[in-house]
């Protein structure tokens, strides 16, 4: 069998355990006196998920599973706003039109909670060090504060005749902007599993929300091509589907990590603590 001998750096030391967080500075043993996990499991520099806090991983599975249910959610007020449109258009229009329409916006805004609430529990801390995720985590925080204001106002814009106006193209931002950060994040965790598949998909589909916005900076004629492009209207019915399923096989993936990160633990830990 393979053995791969791995030494930690000494000004590790200061490192906090990964299990307990307790400090490992000046700690001469082989295993945290607080909880017995073995030092070299904080110290080093194996990050991959399979040596990963078991209970971090199940976390993230849980999040991106709250998160998958949103999607599918999100694509309810695209359903019903269509159905509308379609409707009115073969001059047969949708009794109760408006009733439908507000059923529509505070399915957005339930969506966009339990979204955000969800990517909340998939960026939390591993509470490693160095933390090399810290940067997705702050603007996962942000993004995440901006959507719960936004969900707010959609729940009063239900309540109201108004039009859509600017509230829907900041709203569009907002959605654009959580997805971004977490499919940024999830990229750069499908590097630690690692699987160069889910990593470049997850490159791939950061970019795919874009497409709609580009018909607002015509540059060098782009709104030209995108004024033909009508399909990228209906662009959220293949990508909220594409995204949950997506974000199904991170949340597999991570439960299997999960999995073997316990046993890795458990064979790790001083019995005798």
């Amino acid at each position: 069998m393979h053995v791969t001998i791995i030494k930690s750096d000494k000004r590790a030391r200061e490192k906090p355990c990964l299990r307990c967080g307790y400090s490992l500075r000046k700690i001469e043993s082989n295993h945290c006196p607080e909880c017995g996990l073995s030092t070299w499991m904080s110290l080093n520099n194996n990050d991959a998920l399979e040596w990963s806090r078991p209970e971090w991983l199940r976390r993230m599975s849980l999040g991106l599973g709250v998160m998958s249910g949103a999607q599918l959610l999100g694509l309810a007020p695209y359903v019903i706003l269509i159905w509308v449109m379609i409707s009115a258009a073969t001059g047969k229009p949708v009794q109760g039109f408006f009733a439908w329409v507000s059923v529509a916006k505070l399915c957005a805004a339930v969506s966009l909670l339990v979204y955000h609430g969800g990517m909340l529990m998939l960026t939390w801390s591993e509470r490693r060090y160095p933390d090399r995720l810290k940067s997705w985590r702050i603007a996962s925080w942000v993004v995440a504060g901006i959507a719960a204001v936004f969900a707010l106002l959609l729940m009063v814009w239900a309540l109201s005749l108004a039009g859509y106006g600017l509230l829907y193209t900041a709203m569009n931002v907002v959605v654009l902007a959580g997805i971004f950060v977490a499919l940024g994040y999830l990229r750069r965790l499908a590097r630690r599993i690692p699987n160069s598949t889910l990593a470049r998909v997850c490159g791939i589909l950061m970019f795919v929300p874009v497409v709609p916005f580009l018909k607002v900076f015509p540059f060098f004629g782009v709104y030209l091509i995108m004024r033909s492009l009508w399909i990228a209207e209906f662009l959220p019915l293949i990508f909220l589907p594409v995204t949950a399923v997506l974000f199904v096989w991170f949340a597999v993936q991570f439960r299997r990590a999960a999995a073997s990160a316990e046993k890795s633990w458990e064979a790790e830990t001083l019995v005798s603590r």
